[in-house]
């Protein structure tokens, strides 16, 4: 098996608000300065974040920093977001590799791994599953 990149993994916590039952014409995708907004049409869901928080192992979202993106956003974009009092906030523990790139890959004899999603875990998981199922294939 190859040398793997996750000796540098570590573990951030982070939020992000999602919107349920948001009436979408289409799917997108929008990263701009670290933030991201993902629509998913077929869901009727509406997802924006997301903050990080370093050395940090707890489920507490950061409501300031999580307002601050809201508010860069908005200033950038040329459409309304739905009304925060609608949104749902979600925190969770992220794992990050040095350089914020995903990996996936075989760690032993029949043993394959994917990490370091970190914020971008709804965009890249597909293209990352991808990879991870040719791996499979090939051994």
């Amino acid at each position: 098996t190859e040398e793997t990149p996750l000796k540098s993994l570590r573990s951030v916590q982070g939020s992000y608000y999602q919107w349920e039952q948001i009436p979408l014409a289409a799917s997108f995708t929008l990263s701009l300065d670290g933030i991201n907004l993902f629509a998913d049409a077929p869901q009727r869901r509406l997802l924006l974040g997301a903050t990080t928080v370093k050395d940090c192992q707890h489920f507490l979202p950061d409501q300031q920093a999580l307002s601050r993106l809201v508010q860069q956003l908005s200033e950038k974009i040329d459409f309304p977001l739905p009304p925060l009092e609608r949104a749902e906030v979600k925190t969770g523990i992220r794992s990050v590799l040095k350089g914020r790139a995903p990996w996936s890959g075989q760690l032993a004899d029949g043993l394959f791994s994917t990490a370091g999603l970190y914020k971008n875990g709804w965009v890249s998981a597909f293209f990352e599953a991808k990879k991870l199922a040719e791996l499979i294939h090939r051994a």
